[in-house]
């Protein structure tokens, strides 16, 4: 993979990037490696792409190279959204030990975005470079993640007016998916660029990260596309702000209006800053996330709520660096209501149930830019407590064929509801006790879900269910969590290469009774016990009694702390291992002669 960025002056400053990429397809699994997209500016005034070529090598039966070239009809143009098209191509009568090979030209009229150099890819890389090209009268800084050393190629300077840089890497891993980890572009190799084009006194100055996010900030509340919608008239509109005039307190109306957006926009949006008409958006009852929050604040505003908009990066876009100032690495909006002068809600009126006693879950333990004119700062957006709460009720009684029939009541509370919901996280990060569909004899009779009207209640889940336990002669044999999906450990490797990012606090509470007739008696009971990490941000409680007739067992487990540093991974690791070993602990039963 070879890349070389040139930044030049002819009449204005254009970007100029080269980019060659060489693939061998050792197997079948290499084959969607052949499916290529090349991103473009489609409005040719500010970028095109050019000299596209794709060739593919194989071998014949006689071990000689054949060559075959794609043609004009191979390539394919796709528009995405607005400005920004793909062209999308495969690779042809590919076989084992096949070769495909690409290369193009892009240039664009911009001076300050320069695309990341992508070091590590999902499969191994023999060899990657970088040709860094720039003005003398240009400032350039990089940032590196995921690696902090680099070989330097050495190039000699052709031009005594431009900056050379360059770096390359061989034998480069593929990168691996770690369970828990922040996200893909946090831990990946890959080098970031900012670009300033000037140079002069002032630079020091004008690229301070303090004045670069300001600066930017106070543009967009300056710009009539973003802050000029904030003031405008949304047709439409004039009912739910005389309604919400009426309520007594600030609270009130921001709820009132919070629940209004978010059922003027029901289903899926995308995520998103780009912001069109708000007009057009309320009427077709469409938009991005961003449409949807820019709404939102245009209508507290006509509350004289105090409100902001606040720039986020999502999970999946990973975490900001707000000294490497780059607003690509801001990909949503969402809104700041300020219920008085020290308590505010953090509101995202795109997810149909989230509550707004809740930040985001996609968005929590991620630092966001307030744009407050005159006041543009960073902030982080944290939240101790568990919002990811399940509470189980499950009743059962034993019948004298041995066969569990029972009931249960489930409540999931903030996150565990949008879960279940299928709402809330971009990233899919469902790993909690949620109902078996494994467990051999469980059958689920009926199951049933309630939601109120109110986001901020729980979801409501009763189920009928009968299991037959694990049967040997006179013995039952069952375990506590038969229900429930009891995950495997996710944390089984001898090492660990990235943080541990459980995405909020959590805390689940299980509480099983059991109900048995005198032919029955107990054989064996799980203990009670208590499992504490070393730091006491993880633990696991269960409560066993006993009488005859009768076993409760209470289970909790408590998660205090959402991210975990790398070197803390072996206390991590160990305390899910002795967790996994509990939960293999059953009930064992004898049915008396």
């Amino acid at each position: 993979d070879e890349v070389s960025f040139e930044l030049y002056t002819n009449g204005d400053m254009q970007l100029k990037t080269e980019h060659r990429t060489r693939i061998k397809i050792f197997n079948e699994n290499g084959y969607e490696h052949a499916n290529i997209n090349i991103p473009y500016l489609t409005k040719k005034s500010l970028g095109k792409i050019k000299e596209l070529t794709a060739y593919v090598y194989t071998l014949d039966q006689n071990d000689r190279i054949v060559v075959q070239k794609l043609g004009k009809d191979d390539f394919f143009k796709q528009t995405v959204v607005g400005k920004l098209g793909l062209i999308k191509f495969s690779f042809p009568n590919l076989k084992r030990g096949s070769v495909i090979e690409y290369s193009y030209t892009r240039m664009e009229q911009n001076f300050f975005d320069i695309d990341p150099w992508e070091i590590q890819d999902d499969i191994p890389t023999a060899y990657t470079s970088l040709i860094l090209i720039t003005p003398k009268t240009s400032i350039l800084k990089n940032k590196i993640y995921g690696q902090d050393s680099l070989k330097i190629l050495p190039l000699r300077k052709k031009n005594s007016q431009l900056n050379y840089s360059s770096w390359y890497m061989e034998n480069v891993p593929a990168f691996k998916v770690e369970p828990y980890m922040t996200s893909r572009i946090d831990n990946r190799m890959r080098m970031v660029f900012f670009h300033f084009p000037i140079t002069n006194s002032m630079i020091s100055t004008i690229t301070n990260p303090v004045f670069i996010w300001s600066m930017v900030g106070e543009h967009m509340l300056e710009d009539a596309q973003f802050g000029g919608q904030i003031k405008k008239q949304i047709r439409g509109t004039d009912k739910i702000i005389d309604s919400a005039k009426a309520l007594p307190s600030v609270n009130e109306k921001i709820k009132f209006v919070y629940e209004a957006v978010k059922r003027r926009f029901p289903g899926d949006k995308d995520i998103s800053r780009e912001i069109k008409d708000l007009n057009d958006a309320w009427k077709d009852q469409s938009g991005t996330t961003g449409e949807v929050n820019l709404i939102l604040l245009n209508l507290l505003g006509k509350l004289k709520v105090k409100s902001y908009p606040l720039l986020v990066s999502t999970r999946s876009n990973g975490m900001v660096d707000k000294y490497f100032p780059s607003f690509g690495q801001l990909n949503a909006l969402v809104a700041v209501a300020m219920i008085d002068s020290s308590h505010y809600y953090l509101l995202d009126a795109s997810l149909s149930h989230q509550s707004i006693d809740c930040p985001p879950v996609n968005i929590l333990n991620r630092e966001a830019l307030l744009l407050r004119a005159g006041n543009i700062q960073w902030f982080m957006i944290e939240d101790q407590r568990p919002l990811f709460k399940q509470l189980a009720n499950i009743m059962c009684d034993i019948t004298k064929e041995g066969v569990l029939e029972g009931g249960a009541s489930i409540q999931h509370y903030n996150y565990a509801k949008q879960y279940v919901l299928d709402t809330a996280d971009e990233t899919d990060r469902r790993t909690e006790n949620f109902l078996s569909k494994k467990t051999p004899g469980l059958k689920i009779v009926s199951s049933e879900k309630t939601l109120t009207e109110s986001a901020d209640d729980p979801l409501y889940e009763t189920i009928n269910f009968t299991y037959e336990p694990e049967q040997t002669n006179e013995f039952y044999f069952f375990k506590p969590s038969f229900l429930f999906q009891i995950p495997g450990n996710p944390f089984v490797a001898e090492k660990r290469s990235t943080d541990i990012d459980f995405g909020y606090n959590q805390e689940i509470i299980t509480s099983l009774q059991i109900s048995f007739q005198p032919s029955f008696e107990k054989d064996h009971l799980p203990g009670s016990i208590k499992l504490i990490s070393p730091d006491s941000s993880l633990i696991f409680t269960r409560m066993v009694s006993y009488k005859p007739g009768q076993i409760d067992i209470t289970a909790n487990l408590q998660i205090k702390k959402s991210i975990y540093p790398k070197d803390e991974y072996v206390s991590i690791r160990d305390f899910f291992k002795k967790l996994q070993g509990l939960a293999a602990e059953e009930i064992i039963l004898k049915k008396k002669n």
